[in-house]
């Protein structure tokens, strides 16, 4: 059973383009056609997975904290899951927009 994780919780996700046009980055896996949202608990986690996420050459990445209940929203309003990572990219679990 997945982990649950409340609206108030802060998650650390990468953000494109950090202060003009900021969005935060989904991927999209190719093998099992799903786009989602990459999530992390800890901010080195999250600096860590950096590396192995698939982001467009020459933009601009920050690694921010944001409230659960934010990226759950920015996903379902775009299709989109949300998927907790590890420092490794491994995915722990698999969250579902309520919203």
């Amino acid at each position: 059973m997945p982990e649950k994780i409340d609206a108030d919780t802060w998650v650390y996700t990468v953000i494109t383009n950090p202060g003009t046009g900021e969005q935060v980055l989904g991927q999209h896996d190719t093998v099992a056609d799903i786009s989602y949202i990459p999530i992390f608990k800890e901010k080195d986690h999250a600096l860590q997975g950096l590396i192995q996420l698939e982001v467009e050459k020459g933009t601009r990445c920050e690694v921010q904290a944001l409230l659960y209940g934010d990226v759950e929203r920015a996903a379902g309003e775009n299709g989109f899951l949300v998927y907790l990572l590890n420092a490794s990219g491994n995915v722990l679990d698999t969250f579902a927009p309520t919203i």
